[in-house]
């Protein structure tokens, strides 16, 4: 007696079987097999069982030829994630595939041709800076309608304060860095910037100029004023950057990293002001710290969907420890040495940065380009007019200022 079996049956009898067929599991497969075709290098055990999964494929192929056909495309691979089969060999109505091939090289991008991105890498880099100094000013002189008199009859001012204040200036910064794996790597890094800004005053008709510069208790000259005023300033910085970088998260369009490491830092500030009349004087100061510690920070990388456009973070905190050095030289025609002096103090200098900006990178991940806005702050330093006060005084308890660097930076970066 023959059993008549509905077709709807069998068709959900087959369905329920297929996840103890070998059809299961989960994405982590498919990461793994699209990693060990962009680096196969890193993965040769997996070489082996892509090998083999050719082998069965041409099975099917030439068992099947009629059925092979190419895999469906469309919102269908982004919107329902399909289960992975053990050996890597996917069967469908349509035909047999590689699983990989079925989905493309980045799942729920549409088959875009990207590698897995925020990988580290070995590579190194050059990028240009354009950097100005702030709260780095110094007002060496003013013009006045009189003969210059001791504070508070100091004369009436008539004309713009003479100020040496830097501007913009090119500067670099270089370095490369080494993968210990695809999530962790150390970086070596190295900035320079310099400096240099001038500005000159001249008095006009009976007017006279007074140095603000010169001691208090150093008669200005003979004729108690100047004709003519002059300076230069000069701030100038070194780092140098040892880290150790990880990856905190990530996903498909985006990474996290935290760093860990140290930094060395250099900050020179001289300055030189010259006065000129009857006679003349020269003031001249040199600060410099040095400081060495340690940093931490993280930064973040967000990736335009199949394309090589991303947008990035970066902000890191040191803590130098180092010792501050300042110099003060005072000279005139009747004097040739008035003033001479200096100061040291330890100090902890804590820095921060800030930087943002865009980038983009090849196909492959082996070139990228970035450019963005950054700001550093350097805590708890001497400036130069703040120490050329205090030596006027006589009082050195309260030396205490931040310099700030802000600008534009432009990187080129090469990794393999």
């Amino acid at each position: 007696m023959l059993v008549k079996i509905p077709i709807a049956a069998v068709a959900m009898v087959v369905l329920m079987a297929l996840p103890s067929a070998g059809v299961g599991g989960d994405l982590s497969y498919r990461k793994l097999a699209t990693r060990a075709q962009k680096r196969p290098h890193l993965f040769p055990a997996h070489q082996d069982k892509t090998a083999s999964q050719g082998e069965k494929l041409a099975v099917h192929t030439q068992a099947e030829p009629e059925e092979l056909q190419t895999p469906p495309t469309g919102d269908i691979l982004n919107e329902i994630p399909l289960p992975v089969p053990e050996d890597g060999i996917y069967v469908d109505d349509q035909g047999v595939h590689l699983y990989d091939e079925y989905l493309g090289d980045n799942y729920g991008t549409g088959g875009c041709d990207y590698p897995e991105r925020g990988w580290h890498r070995t590579g190194f880099f050059g990028e240009f800076l354009y950097l100005r100094a702030r709260d780095a000013e110094v007002a060496f002189a003013e013009e006045v309608d009189g003969p210059a008199a001791p504070p508070p009859n100091q004369g009436i001012q008539v004309g713009p304060i003479a100020v040496v204040d830097p501007d913009y200036e090119p500067a670099f910064r270089v370095g490369f860095s080494k993968c210990l794996d695809t999530e962790s790597s150390i970086q070596m890094k190295y900035a320079h910037f310099e400096s240099d800004t001038s500005n000159s005053i001249s008095r006009t008709g009976t007017n006279v100029i007074r140095g603000l510069l010169i001691h208090p208790l150093v008669p200005d000259n003979a004729a108690g004023d100047w004709l003519d005023a002059s300076a230069n300033l000069a701030v100038d910085f070194d780092l140098i950057d040892l880290d150790y970088r990880w990856i905190y998260c990530s996903g498909d369009n985006y990474v996290v990293n935290l760093l860990l490491g140290a930094r060395y830092g250099r900050l020179e500030q001289n300055l030189a002001a010259q006065y000129s009349g009857a006679g003349s004087r020269t003031v001249v100061t040199d600060i410099d710290f040095d400081g060495v510690g340690i940093r931490l920070g993280a930064d973040f990388e967000r990736y335009a969907q199949c394309s090589g456009w991303m947008v990035y973070g970066r902000t890191e905190a040191s803590f130098l420890a180092g010792e501050f050095r300042g110099d003060i030289f005072q000279g005139g025609a009747f004097d040739p040495v008035e003033v001479d002096t200096s100061w040291r103090a330890g100090r902890i200098v804590p820095m921060l940065d800030l930087e943002l900006g865009v980038g983009w990178e090849n196909k492959c991940g082996s070139l990228r380009f970035t450019a963005g806005y950054l700001i550093s702050a350097w805590f708890n330093t001497v400036q130069t007019d703040e120490y050329i006060r205090a030596v006027g005084v006589s009082r050195f308890d309260d030396l205490s200022s931040t310099t700030t660097f802000d600008g534009l930076t432009a990187r080129a970066e090469y990794r393999f």
